[in-house]
């Protein structure tokens, strides 16, 4: 979640040992591994899911030290959703939990 104001970058490792776990688990049942990452961008009032197969992700996701960089700045997220293999989803105005990402104008009394 990044909240209000934020400047962290909204660049994503996917970890080697995540990936691994989860093609192990997979593997068990005799189902394909997905990973689902979701994040929270309270500036934009949104909440973005993106699906991708394990194997995609290591064809073409470029490797940092510890895993795969899933780059969700501004400037590539058309590229990033646009890629075959992406499933995406994505809410906006939306509640979690007890923290509203809007604030519906309240007339003063």
């Amino acid at each position: 979640m990044f909240k209000t104001g934020s400047k962290e970058s909204q660049v994503f490792v996917i970890e080697y040992d995540h990936l691994k776990k989860l093609e192990n688990f997979t593997n068990q049942f005799g189902m394909r591994a997905v990973f689902a990452l979701v994040i929270s961008l309270i500036d934009e009032n949104m909440i973005h899911l993106l699906m991708m197969p394990v194997e995609d992700i290591r064809k073409s996701q470029p490797p940092v030290t510890h895993g795969y960089s899933v780059r969700f700045t501004p400037a590539k997220r058309n590229e990033l959703m646009a890629r075959p293999f992406v499933d995406y989803s994505c809410w906006k105005e939306e509640n979690i939990g007890n923290k509203e990402f809007f604030q519906p104008d309240i007339p003063a009394d």
